[in-house]
């Protein structure tokens, strides 16, 4: 049985990623370059590892890959290899084009932002006084004080 191509070229990725539980993956240059035996050798090693440590996934798909890989030629193997660098240049531009560089706030520009500059961002009205605006800044700094407990909290953990 033949696997269809955007599954093999998924599990191929992933010997050639730097990272590939990263949020922006990229192709590692090196490894762009190497043939296809040392690929092979790692999809073999990586489906032995798991079934030496009885990790209970379904490696049909690993197997169907592996299979698929030594019936490839080398030129083809340069060639898929080339697509699947193109799939992920092409993947990066679509991001940056909806995502431009700092136009998305992620947790950690939330984190380094003060408790002023969140409060100034709160319009006041003519018909807000003191106390409702001190209730607001002390509302905002419990929510940073809850937050950033959280996230000292998860950096303990690990």
């Amino acid at each position: 049985m033949s696997m269809n191509d955007a599954d093999f070229k998924l599990i191929l990725s992933q010997f050639l990623l730097r990272d590939e539980t990263s949020e922006n993956p990229k192709i590692h240059p090196q490894k762009i370059e190497k043939r296809k035996a040392p690929i092979q050798n790692n999809l073999e090693n990586y489906i032995t590892e798991l079934i030496n440590n009885e990790v209970e996934i379904d490696l049909s798909d690993y197997k169907a890959a592996l299979k698929q890989l030594k019936k490839m030629k080398a030129a083809e193997y340069d060639e898929l290899v080339m697509e699947i660098v193109e799939d992920y240049e092409l993947l990066n531009e679509k991001k940056n084009k909806v995502f431009p560089s700092g136009s998305t706030p992620y947790p950690e520009q939330i984190m380094n932002r003060t408790v002023k500059e969140i409060t100034a961002e709160i319009q006041v009205t003519s018909s807000d006084d003191l106390n409702k605006r001190e209730r607001k800044e002390q509302k905002a700094k419990s929510l940073l004080a809850d937050f950033s407990w959280l996230q000292g909290k998860r950096k303990n953990e690990k």
